[in-house]
């Protein structure tokens, strides 16, 4: 009867180590899903902000960090994704102003689960009229380092990616 007791104690134990070590397993593999998605989510950020295929042009000068209106209204949704490497996953992409209002919905995917990845950056923005011109950057550029640059509009945009799976 001893022997049964211990035998029974010994499987249990067993079966809980087995079951603690599965569940370690999946969440380190949930946490490196995510690490993955939340990379991604920042390459597409940043690919967005600086490809020269979005970005505004002030005559010869490309801006870094800038988008724009136009050209990201151009391409289909499905090729957006395609480009930035979010294809796997539900993606939103949105534009607002300095007072969080928004000014373009590039992607509108639900993000929705566990694991939802958000990279907000700054960027400038520009559509067709008024189009900035270089005397309007190289007017906030030129300033002082601690000089307010809000003034120039067209500068002062949110980019937010979202990603989840």
């Amino acid at each position: 009867m001893d022997l049964l007791i211990a035998a029974v104690i010994v499987i249990m134990a067993f079966g809980l180590i087995t079951a603690a070590a599965e569940m370690n397993f999946y969440n380190k593999k949930q946490e490196q899903l995510y690490e993955i998605m939340k990379q991604k989510t920042q390459a597409a950020a940043i690919a967005l902000a600086n490809s020269p295929q979005y970005d505004c042009n002030i005559g010869e000068l490309e801006l870094s960090y800038s988008i724009d209106i136009k050209k990201i209204k151009a391409i289909s949704k499905a090729d957006l994704k395609k480009r930035l490497g979010l294809t796997n996953y539900n993606a939103r992409i949105t534009l607002t102003d300095k007072d969080g209002a928004t000014i373009l919905q590039i992607l509108d995917e639900p993000l929705s689960g566990e694991n939802v990845s958000t990279i907000e950056i700054s960027v400038a923005a520009c559509s067709e009229s008024p189009r900035p011109t270089y005397a309007d950057f190289e007017g906030c550029t030129r300033t002082a380092p601690d000089a307010d640059c809000t003034s120039t509009s067209f500068l002062q945009y949110k980019l937010i990616v979202g990603a989840s799976k």
